[in-house]
């Protein structure tokens, strides 16, 4: 007789165990749609580096128009060139690499100043050339145009350039013509009848900050230039250019100073230019989307770049190196933070 009680309390504990089960089971369901959604998708569609994130949208602050200084004088009757940039318009821009579809972009369409307008028919490359590695084709596009002001007075006569930018959306299959009206950027500056004389305004101080498209920059030499912050902590495509002109004065961007550009919450790409050769110690640290870096540079060495210079980016972020660094880059750039699954790929 005492088999059937032991077998009836065995029973009993299952019952238990069986309600405790059917207690928990809503829990269990309630997980189950995203275990079901994650399966359906495909093992390309989930190994794609940009199958989940969002459009790339370009802003009218980082237009760009350059060669005409605000506020320069300039020589009645020469000939004044300049150049636009497009925010979004590159070929290092993930707009171009890869667009995803409703990506934004903005391209240069026509030019006024005075009486004469002007406009660009193609997209034009104006700074391929050639290195001791053979014929290259930098990554930074430009429309180029020029125009003559004249007038007899020996006084200032103010003008201004303005440049028409025109709003682009990638539809899935190609770049159309948004239906919002054209932004534009405009620079103001002085014409005077000078026979002999130059009129460029005196060279800025060593120690100066000026402010050129999306970027803070210090004079730090006499020509040389450090970039040291962004001109808003927003920005989301960095360029820092070979070269800039201050008040008809030529400067190289030598340098990037130290935490420039950490913790900018919304950086994805950044254009670093070849005669950049220090950057500073947590430069671009913590700055968790920079997901595409193109290293024109080929000047960069251990002592060079500051520690954890590429700490918290993108894990798998991408940088494109001179074809004969590319090795000693990869070594370099993840002992100064970035992650072990960082690309390093050759651009020229």
């Amino acid at each position: 007789m005492k088999k059937p009680k032991k077998l009836l309390i065995t029973g009993a504990l299952s019952l238990l165990l069986l309600a405790e089960t059917v207690m928990a089971a809503p829990a269990v369901a309630m997980a189950a749609p995203e275990q079901t959604s994650s399966t359906r998708i495909s093992s390309k569609t989930y190994n794609s580096p940009r199958a989940t994130e969002e459009p790339d949208l370009a802003f009218p602050s980082d237009n760009g128009l350059y060669w005409i200084s605000r506020g320069a004088t300039y020589r009645a009757g020469a000939n004044l060139q300049f150049y636009a940039t497009g925010a979004g318009y590159g070929p290092e821009e993930p707009q171009e690499l890869n667009p995803i579809k409703n990506s934004t972009r903005y391209k240069p369409v026509s030019w006024s100043v005075g009486n004469q307008r002007g406009s660009w028919k193609r997209y034009t490359d104006i700074t391929g050339g050639y290195t001791s590695h053979g014929f290259y084709v930098q990554a930074e596009y430009r429309f180029k145009g020029s125009f003559t002001l004249n007038t007899n007075s020996s006084s200032k006569v103010p003008f201004t350039l303005k440049v028409n930018y025109q709003k682009e959306i990638y539809n899935g299959k190609k770049w159309v013509k948004a239906r919002s009206r054209m932004v534009s950027k405009s620079v103001r500056f002085y014409i005077r009848n000078v026979s002999g004389t130059d009129t460029k305004p005196p060279r800025p101080t060593v120690g100066t900050y000026k402010i050129r498209g999306n970027v803070v920059y210090r004079i730090s030499g006499p020509s040389a230039l450090t970039a040291m912050t962004p001109a808003d902590r927003s920005i989301r495509n960095l360029r820092i250019p070979n070269s800039i002109t201050i008040n008809g004065y030529y400067y190289q961007v030598k340098a990037i100073s130290k935490e420039a550009f950490a913790n900018c919450p919304n950086l994805r790409t950044a254009v670093i230019g070849e005669n950049v050769t220090s950057i500073g110690k947590n430069a671009f640290k913590g700055s968790k989307k920079l997901g595409t870096v193109a290293i024109q540079t080929s000047r960069l060495t251990k002592s060079k770049v500051g520690a954890n210079a590429f700490k918290g980016i993108k894990s798998d972020c991408l940088f494109k190196t001179p074809s004969l660094k590319t090795s000693a880059y990869k070594k370099l750039l993840k002992s100064k933070g970035a992650g072990k699954e960082i690309r390093v790929k050759k651009f020229y």
